[in-house]
């Protein structure tokens, strides 16, 4: 009886649970919008213009000077690295090791299938694939941050005046000035030299080199880890 009231384990109903697991779409991106390309280009040009401003406008913060003191009286010597030379090359440099980045990123992506299905971005006949759309995205990005590092640091530089290491050398105050000079600290604008190396005499702080380039390859070397 109790063989028979045991279920043999051969006699167990058995259940089968089917489970159809939905076929996984790429991600498909949507389709960059013409508006947003505006924007993005309109906040550079303002960034842009309101730096020129600045180079054209603005005065710098006329700071006194002592009529002794040996950390501005250094020889006038040009500019190893011109700020235009600085600016034309760090652009062009970091946008070429983006550019090669961003098609070694796409071509690695390719093989291993994690890269989505991109959109073309059209605007008229023209048509750009999305490793295109994605480097003109970086490349706005990249100028923006770039020309609002020189603008803030352009703030400074005009807020504070400090004067640069060659300021007597082109200053070129009358000898009166310098004459029984005891520790005088000088206000008036005594200086007869050229206008415009007066004006960049009192552009020392802060650096200019020294913040684009900072900013610059710090982008560049986040991009490259990304």
């Amino acid at each position: 009886m109790e063989n028979q009231g045991r279920s043999s384990p051969d006699r167990r109903p058995s259940l089968e649970l089917e489970c159809t697991m939905p076929e996984i779409q790429p991600l498909k991106q949507r389709q960059p919008k013409f508006n947003w390309l505006v924007v993005d280009f309109a906040c550079l040009l303002g960034v842009g213009l309101t730096c020129l401003l600045f180079k054209l406008v603005a005065v710098p913060y006329h700071r006194g000077f002592y009529c002794d003191d040996d950390s501005i009286n250094k020889p006038y010597k040009h500019s190893t690295v011109p700020s235009s030379v600085l600016y034309s090359v760090g652009f062009a440099l970091a946008y070429l090791v983006i550019s090669v980045t961003e098609w070694c990123h796409e071509r690695n992506d390719k093989r291993s299938g994690k890269r989505c299905e991109g959109v073309p971005f059209k605007i008229g006949p023209l048509q750009l694939n999305s490793l295109l759309v994605r480097l003109c995205s970086l490349f706005v990005s990249f100028a923006f941050g770039g020309l609002t590092t020189i603008f803030v640091t352009d703030i400074g530089k005009y807020t504070v005046g400090r004067l640069r290491p060659h300021f007597l050398s082109i200053c070129k105050a009358p000898s009166f000035v310098f004459m029984n000079c005891s520790h005088t600290y000088i206000l008036d604008d005594v200086c007869t030299g050229d206008p415009s190396l007066l004006r960049e005499g009192r552009l020392s702080f802060p650096s200019g080199h020294a913040s684009f380039s900072g900013t610059i390859w710090s982008k560049v070397l986040i991009n490259v880890k990304s």
